[in-house]
């Protein structure tokens, strides 16, 4: 097999679920697109950039083209339509501007933000970690999309506390689109809420109420097993009885199947709750496989269930990393 072929089909760092020619045109038909609406920019492996500084990421587009095939014609018309609707929330201006404060308040809401892909910084809005690599910030509902508010945006409407009481307010009162039991063929079981919402992977803000009211049970005594693969989707475990390592083997593989190439991915990690913050529960080696850490407390619930040793490929804190 020449080199040629073989660079052909390796696979896209910046975009792994596309090889290197795919990747590489998505960038260009994206840098057509927005060439034909006067902007010329500067192609990253990850975004576009003009010469004022926006930046257009590549992840969501890719994926929408990676899920309709592999037809250029369908590619021009995906990113023709994805850069249409960029252009038009560019073209409404500043989303904040004539707002009142209640108007404003009615569309505020809570929402979950991979840490490194919030445009220009995550320093730049105020925000609380929600578990290792995911930020909870405040956003404003758009006619197309959303806006993430600022420290200037924050202060100017009334302070954090309040914007994200308000937010978290408004998204318990959006509706709940779709659930599904997920049963894997090796034990356990979790559920996932799926939906075309931004806000959907977001009603993790909302546990362990939101999987009360989903299971019709109030026990999370000793925690929960959430992850947030990308924007559209949750997955949670209420920890009840010895199945909690099958269903957290469960869960990590689905979390990182639809993390991979979907659009808007969060994380391909699943983490463990208790109310006082969250606890990374997977990770993955150098050459790519999954490992799983479990922490002295967790452990130590795990072993009250299940007197058993631990399932093959989970180890304790003990271990190290």
């Amino acid at each position: 097999m020449s080199n040629r072929k073989k660079a052909k089909q390796a696979k896209d760092q910046a975009l792994p679920f596309l090889d290197i020619d795919q990747a590489n045109r998505v960038r260009a038909l994206m840098r057509e697109a927005l060439a034909e609406r006067g902007l010329e920019v500067t192609v990253f492996d990850d975004h576009l950039r003009t010469d004022d500084g926006r930046e257009f990421g590549v992840w969501n587009v890719a994926a929408k083209c990676h899920a309709a095939g592999h037809s250029d014609a369908i590619w021009r018309r995906v990113i023709a339509d994805h850069v249409g609707k960029l252009m038009a929330g560019v073209a409404a201006g500043d989303p904040f501007e004539g707002l009142s404060q209640d108007e404003v308040l009615t569309r505020t809401y809570t929402r979950l933000w991979e840490a490194s892909s919030l445009p220009g910084g995550a320093e730049h809005y105020p925000h609380l970690e929600f578990a290792p690599g995911l930020l909870e910030v405040i956003s404003l509902a758009v006619p197309h999309g959303v806006a993430t508010f600022n420290a200037d945006r924050v202060e100017q409407f009334g302070g954090w506390d309040l914007l994200r009481a308000q937010g978290l307010d408004n998204l318990s009162r959006r509706p709940v689109e779709q659930i599904e039991r997920f049963e894997p063929p090796t034990g356990g079981a979790f559920f996932v809420s799926r939906g075309d919402s931004i806000y959907t992977a977001s009603q993790a803000l909302l546990m362990p109420h939101f999987g009360y009211a989903v299971e019709k049970s109030r026990d999370a005594g000793l925690g929960w097993l959430i992850s947030m693969p990308n924007r559209h989707e949750l997955c949670w475990h209420l920890i009840s009885d010895s199945t909690v390592i099958e269903s957290l083997a469960g869960m990590a593989w689905y979390a990182q199947w639809q993390h991979v190439d979907a659009a808007g991915p969060l994380s391909p990690h699943v983490f463990w709750g208790t109310g006082h913050g969250y606890e990374q529960v997977t990770g993955y080696q150098s050459n790519g496989d999954l490992r799983f850490h479990i922490g002295a407390e967790l452990e130590r619930i795990i072993e009250r269930l299940e007197p058993t040793q631990l399932s093959p490929g989970v180890r304790r804190a003990s271990e190290g990393r």
